[in-house]
């Protein structure tokens, strides 16, 4: 789902996400037309947390990442 509609079924407008990232409206816009290009984990979390949905949904470039060699099956 984009990030557009995530924002909009909040009822939330591009100024008021803005507002609470501590961004300007432009850098808001300018993430919501591309998310992928987005590198900045601690905004794209918090984006996330406002809109209620898991980062990875919005942000995909953030999904968990494992070392060469290592399956999620080995302990830690």
């Amino acid at each position: 789902m984009s990030l557009k509609k995530l924002r909009k079924e909040k009822g939330l407008s591009a100024s008021q996400m803005a507002t609470f990232l501590n961004i300007s409206r432009p850098t808001f816009n300018k993430i919501e037309q591309d998310p992928l290009r987005l590198t900045d984990f601690f905004l794209a979390d918090k984006i996330a947390e406002i809109l209620d949905v898991p980062l990875e949904e919005v942000f995909p470039q953030f999904r968990k990442r494992l070392s060469p060699g290592l399956s999620t099956s080995d302990s830690a």
